[in-house]
């Protein structure tokens, strides 16, 4: 062989590794600074999504369901809140990852009430309501905001109720009780609906809803706290209990119907109640439910935060120039600062206690992932804690994002499930993990395990 021989073969060589390197990362779909120009806000929000899916996507057990599910995800309506969010990460990091994920989460009225027994409560539909919305202004796909119509005509026509207490939703088809997130849900669904369709039956609709609220007092009117719930007795808020998700759900309704009467009013209360959560609902500045002081925060409760966060975000994007623009980037910052520090754990370098409660996911631990209370430590991640998470990263996203590289339209079709045994610890802390014939499942909290069987 000559000297050139050698040398070309040589160069092949290097050029034939550099593209197999390249090859599998584009399979792999991790990202990185440069799809983005460097900008770190975006990379960290792609980084937790991808993870999001690696981890926790597809479902094992999804034949199970009539609506498309993350691995172990606590209930259909998390299933929901999930899609908003993979519809923000294609808006704020301008990209198309996972499309197929958003677009394959369409399910028409039937299957989303076959999700269970006898139908699901009117705010579980509500979230897919608000999702699908969100969806169609991502994608202009019109079967999403046809579907978001037959949503809210469902919630209205079997859980609008005017015989007690004068109006109000019901929580649910058991007519025995009025909270407040299932009412503050249908006014942001209704006014982001009247926008869209320009249906003005929709947006009256809406604003009576809205009146109703005011009416029962589940607003503080000096501090802006939004309370949870009514006394049927009294027909007034019956509690003090507080949560992020309920003012910030309201928020995002005052910011739709700012878009449709343009009535500063309105936007001045969004903000009046935004402060107020940043004041009052917090651990040592930073974001958190009453719960999480004492850690006794159920799973419904560790996905709230990311649901206040994403309302923040409608709310800074809808008003640029507000006063407290400054003041909500500082909070966010700082809770950003938390998550990556204290709550975040990367299984790549060290031992991370990641729960696969519905069976082995399709690919090997992938971090960042996060735990629910964002102060910290980290315990374990679930999809729960990571969409949370995502929404707080995404609410990070000041700028116009562009995304370059075959990344940007990573959207792989998953391989089979990757085997899992009990040694690997994928049930969550405090429930058995339970081995049979080369499989396993996790017992229920009030279980054992005994020879295979959760007793």
């Amino acid at each position: 062989m000559t000297m050139f021989s050698m040398r070309y073969s040589v160069i092949l060589i290097i050029v034939l590794f550099v593209l197999l390197v390249q090859g599998e990362a584009a399979r792999d779909g991790s990202c990185n600074l440069g799809m983005f120009g460097g900008k770190q806000a975006p990379y960290q929000a792609c980084r937790a999504q991808h993870a999001l899916q690696q981890n926790w996507f597809p479902d094992p057990i999804q034949g199970l369901f009539s609506y498309q599910t993350w691995n172990g995800m606590d209930g259909f309506w998390q299933n929901g809140v999930v899609l908003e969010t993979m519809a923000n990460c294609m808006l704020y990091m301008n990209n198309t990852r996972y499309k197929s994920v958003v677009m394959s989460s369409y399910r028409d009225m039937y299957e989303l009430l076959l999700a269970y027994g006898p139908q699901p409560s009117f705010d579980d539909m509500a979230w897919y309501g608000l999702a699908y919305t969100r969806i169609y202004e991502v994608t202009n796909s019109r079967k999403f905001l046809t579907l978001a119509k037959d949503i809210f005509d469902w919630i209205w026509r079997e859980g609008w109720d005017e015989s007690v207490c004068g109006g109000g939703v019901w929580f649910d088809q058991n007519y025995e009780g009025k909270q407040t997130i299932e009412n503050v849900q249908l006014v942001q669904l209704a006014a982001k609906l009247a926008r869209l369709t320009q249906d003005d039956a929709v947006r009256a609709k809406g604003e009576k809803v809205w009146r109703w609220v005011i009416k029962s007092g589940l607003i503080n009117p000096t501090t802006f706290q939004v309370y949870d719930g009514i006394s049927l007795d009294t027909c007034s808020w019956s509690n003090g209990t507080l949560f992020t998700y309920t003012a910030g759900t309201l928020v995002g309704g005052l910011v739709e119907m700012d878009k449709l009467h343009k009535n500063r009013t309105l936007l001045d209360l969004a903000h009046n109640i935004s402060i107020s959560v940043q004041t009052r609902l917090v651990l040592n500045g930073i974001l958190a439910e009453p719960c999480d002081k004492d850690n006794s925060c159920n799973l419904d409760e560790n996905i709230f935060k990311g649901i206040y966060m994403r309302n923040l975000k409608y709310l800074m994007d809808h008003d640029p120039s507000s006063k407290h623009i400054p003041a909500y980037k500082t909070f966010i910052g700082r809770n950003i600062g938390s998550l990556l520090k204290s709550a975040s754990c990367e299984p790549e370098n060290s031992s991370c206690h990641i729960v696969y409660l519905d069976g082995p996911p399709s690919y090997a631990a992938t971090g960042p992932v996060f735990d629910s209370l964002w102060n910290g430590p980290f315990n374990q991640s679930r999809p729960i804690q990571q969409t949370s998470a995502l929404d707080l990263l995404l609410s990070g996203i000041y700028e116009a994002v562009t995304c370059t590289g075959k990344e940007c339209s990573f959207d792989p079709v998953p391989p089979p499930p990757h085997k899992l045994t009990c040694k690997d610890d994928p049930c969550p802390t405090g429930q058995d993990c339970c081995a049979y014939d080369g499989q396993y499942s996790c017992c229920n909290p009030d279980q054992r395990c005994d020879t295979g069987i959760c007793v």
